[in-house]
């Protein structure tokens, strides 16, 4: 599941009370009333959306199908793990980490979605899914138990620490990750460059022509 906003009907129906109040004292009989309530509008509306900007809520997302169920099941685990990691990273109040781990979930959610177009992907990222991921899972749901203790002794501290150190590596691993799924893809256009600029030269169309 991904978290999607769903915007609240507050400022809707504050834009409605608000055109009900300027009919009752207004009238709205001449041109300027309604220029005065469309404005009143716009600002009410807006002052609501900031203060009522909606909820996170998950969205159910339909099931990989790419033709191998495999590699279907794969994807689905690791959206699966995906949301476990956001429902973590909610109670984290570390900042630091939060946005370590909002790196860390970008950079996944692109790695699922890269193995999902390109099956062949799948031999350069199954060590991802089938263990980098899920240890990462691991090691935060942990990091959260310790959290979760109040107190720093010791070696809660330094269990926390050591983790929290991690997180950096991880995200470099996870943006390699990423980027080597397009090494084949530079293969094949810096080939398809290569034939383009011969078979240009081949036609003069290359060379600087005098007018």
């Amino acid at each position: 599941m991904k978290q999607v906003r769903r915007s609240s009907v507050v400022p809707i129906y504050g834009v409605g009370l608000t055109w009900l109040f300027c009919v009752a004292s207004m009238g709205l009989y001449q041109p300027g009333d309604f220029v005065a309530c469309i404005l009143l509008s716009a600002g009410v509306y807006l002052v609501l959306r900031k203060l009522f900007p909606g909820e996170m809520v998950e969205q159910t997302q339909k099931p990989a199908n790419t033709g191998d169920a495999e590699l279907d099941e794969l994807i689905d685990q690791g959206r699966k793990q995906l949301g476990q990691i956001r429902q973590l990273r909610a109670q984290i109040t570390n900042v630091k980490v939060v946005r370590q781990l909002e790196q860390i979930e970008i950079l996944a959610n692109k790695i699922l979605k890269q193995v999902e177009k390109d099956a062949a992907a799948r031999k350069q990222v199954r060590q991802f899914l089938n263990y980098y991921l899920p240890t990462t899972v691991k090691l935060l749901t942990q990091y959260v138990e310790l959290l979760n203790q109040g107190i720093h002794g010791e070696n809660i501290q330094k269990g926390m620490e050591q983790i929290e150190g991690l997180l950096d590596t991880v995200a470099v691993a996870f943006q390699k990750q990423l980027d080597g799924l397009f090494a084949s893809q530079v293969i094949d256009i810096t080939a398809d460059i290569q034939v383009m600029e011969n078979m240009m030269a081949s036609q003069g169309l290359t060379k600087e022509k005098d007018f």
